[in-house]
């Protein structure tokens, strides 16, 4: 395979995985996939397992040059509206998969906001064209393993890689099976304390909040909402929303975060009743406070909380919530969880190796494999 040292064998597993386990695809149901230049391999793979299980496969393909040369001649909007024989498809779709792009994501994540929301115009249409159609999908973070990325977030990509093919075959049922005890004890829970040598000591009221366990299984009702129809690979976290709660004491990261291709290192953020008081970094925090001086109403707000589950995940960025044992303390926007904040910044700490009680009780966080 052109753009990764994974044989062909291993991706046919992906695909299997991925059709098998993720979306029960049966006979005769029709797949379509969603490539891109960088992940035509990747695709390839996907093509072949479809027909081999005798379901018949649709490639939708974005030429990268095209893609970037589109852009600059006839700028955002010529990207941004799709041929409306798409909606078609997606009515008689069974199955959908979605590799990221564009390859040079990182040149994307550069464009000017404006810019990068009229060439995405399409997005909630699309959504909602999904959802009327019943469809059920996934969204493959081995997409976004590209060189510009890998480049811009300082990782190998290689390693990189194999890590997400590695983390998004962990079986559903592994992820659910470190999960359950959680969703039982922080659904009957008044409040969750998490403690680290490292400083942190905070202790966050639950009021019996439902939390929500992604273990990478698309819903099968065509009527549930597409969110639980369309998940993504790799999977693995445990999430609460946390509107309004009264967080308080000191969080710090032994994790790095990221805001958009920024990396920053040594986070430690304190809180007083729900709101952030004072906060650190050892590197990146002026970039931290320039996205926190234009986050607007919410941005000083906890807003949501996680719990790792996904054993096989170590290195890969942007991923940190989903590391097995990884505790996630998120601050600003969380519409995107069903909650109501609606600001601007969308920030978060992540913390490896803590220790957690349970109203007063300690409760072991779920297990790391080997790095």
């Amino acid at each position: 395979m052109s753009m990764t040292e994974t044989s062909p064998e291993g991706a046919q597993r992906l695909a299997s995985h991925v059709l098998q386990r993720t979306l029960k695809v049966k006979r005769g149901q029709s797949v379509m996939i969603e490539t891109w230049t960088h992940s035509l391999p990747w695709a390839r793979a996907f093509v072949l397992e479809s027909r081999r299980r005798g379901s018949p496969p649709m490639v939708l393909y974005e030429d990268e040059d095209a893609y970037w040369e589109s852009l600059e001649k006839f700028g955002p909007k010529s990207v941004g509206a799709p041929c409306p024989a798409e909606w078609g498809a997606l009515a008689k779709t069974g199955a959908y998969i979605f590799f990221w792009g564009p390859g040079d994501r990182a040149r994307f994540e550069r464009l000017p906001l404006s810019e990068r929301r009229k060439a995405t115009a399409y997005n909630s249409d699309w959504y909602k064209c999904a959802q009327r159609a019943g469809l059920r999908g996934v969204r493959m973070e081995i997409g976004r393993a590209t060189s510009s990325l890998a480049q811009a977030y300082g990782v190998d990509r290689e390693a990189w890689e194999r890590e997400l093919v590695a983390a998004s075959l962990v079986d559903p049922s592994v992820l659910s099976r470190n999960g359950k005890p959680w969703v039982t004890a922080l659904s009957r829970a008044r409040s969750l304390r998490i403690t680290h040598p490292n400083g942190t000591d905070v202790t966050i009221p639950l009021a019996r909040r439902k939390p929500e366990l992604s273990t990478g299984e698309a819903a099968q009702n065509p009527k549930s909402p597409i969110w639980n129809r369309f998940v993504s690979l790799p999977a693995g976290v445990l999430s609460v929303t946390l509107d309004g709660s009264a967080v308080t004491g000191t969080f710090v990261a032994t994790e790095a975060c990221y805001l958009g291709l920024d990396r920053l290192e040594g986070g430690r953020m304190v809180f007083e009743a729900g709101k952030l008081k004072d906060h650190s970094f050892g590197k990146g925090g002026e970039l931290f406070d320039r996205e926190f001086a234009r986050g607007g109403k919410g941005r000083d707000l906890v807003s949501w909380m996680s719990i790792g589950l996904n054993p096989e995940l170590h290195l890969s960025p942007n991923s940190e919530d989903m590391p097995a044992g990884n505790v996630t303390l998120g601050i600003g926007r969380n519409v995107q969880m069903d909650g109501k904040n609606s600001s601007s910044l969308s920030a978060y700490l992540s913390l490896a190796g803590a220790t957690a009680s349970v109203d007063g009780k300690e409760l072991p966080l779920p297990s790391a494999g080997p790095a």
